[in-house]
Parts: structure tokens; sequence; C-alpha cells
């Protein structure tokens, strides 16, 4: 049974992945534009949410995303019947 902090093959293999599309498409031009169009145009009809969406994600980034793997650690303990 795996816990939280242990990583299967087939995790470290799936982030492998993620990580090279996201190169590739930070290294490409096409995905690139179509980015940056969606979000700007979400940022001219939606100013707003979008940046409460802005704050919210570099927020996480910035924080290593604690507060929602401390709510998921103790969730998995609620789950398991640990105290």
């Amino acid at each position: 049974m795996t816990t939280i902090g242990l990583h299967h093959p087939s995790d470290i293999v799936a982030g492998a992945l993620l990580g090279a599309a996201v190169a590739w498409a930070a290294n490409s031009q096409r995905p690139r534009v179509w980015l940056s169009r969606q979000s700007m145009r979400w940022h001219d009809r939606h100013e707003g949410s979008f940046y409460a969406a802005a704050y919210f994600g570099s927020s996480l980034v910035a924080t290593m995303f604690n507060g929602p793997r401390e709510l998921l650690v103790m969730l998995v303990k609620l789950w398991r019947g640990h105290p």
C-alpha cells in the first residue's frame, strides 16, 4: 500500500512525461501563442476572476502547495481511521 511521500515508478514516468510536454510547449511558438491568446481573452472578458486565479496560483507555487498537501494528508488519515 502506498502512503503519501512515496512514489511508484509510474508516478515518476508520468511526472517526466508531463515535464517534457511542458518543456515542449514552452519552447514551441504555436502553444505559446495559443495560451497567451486564451489568457488575454480571459483577462479582457473576466478581469476579476483572472487576477484572482493568478494570485491563487502564484501563492500555491510560492508555498509549494503546503495547504492542499496538509489537507490531503489529514483526509487520508481520517479515511484510514488514524487520529
